[in-house]
């Protein structure tokens, strides 16, 4: 439960900086001439997240076959 739950805090933290940092720039980046090196960074942050995600999607299916603790009397 805790990886899924690290593997999600690290999407919020990839969509954080996308949504703050990698967007604004690559509006930005025409009058600086990078606009390839953020768009490629952007990407590559967005396949991060999709990895992330599925591995999330994977876990919780996992737990969900799992049968629950049963607590001792």
């Amino acid at each position: 439960m805790l990886l899924k739950l690290g593997l999600f805090g690290l999407m919020l933290c990839l969509a954080a900086s996308n949504r703050f940092w990698l967007v604004p720039a690559l509006a930005k980046a025409p009058a600086i001439g990078q606009s390839e090196f953020v768009l490629g960074r952007l990407c590559r942050h967005i396949a991060a997240e999709r990895i992330l995600g599925l591995l999330v999607v994977g876990i919780v299916s996992l737990l969900g076959t799992l049968s629950p603790a049963v607590q001792g009397s």
